[in-house]
């Protein structure tokens, strides 16, 4: 196994930091920003998977905090 930084944040983090539905009158076009990166992060993250399995790799830990998103991320 090798360990490697990743300069970002984790999942969770950012998250927290984004979510736009805390405030009292919601911005309807934050919400809809967050919602395309929210999936977009979905869709990063099954293909990451998806490559792990490909190889026979069980990865068994997967949450919030062990997905790291670097600050240059481009989602599809």
């Amino acid at each position: 196994m090798v360990l490697e930084f990743v300069e970002g944040k984790t999942l969770n983090t950012l998250f927290g930091e984004r979510f736009p539905l805390i405030g009292r009158d919601p911005d309807p076009e934050a919400a809809r920003a967050y919602t395309a990166w929210a999936l977009g992060i979905l869709v990063t993250v099954e293909r990451a998977v998806a490559a792990l399995h490909e190889r026979g790799v069980v990865f068994n830990d997967l949450h919030l905090f062990n997905i790291m998103v670097r600050p240059d991320a481009r989602w599809p």
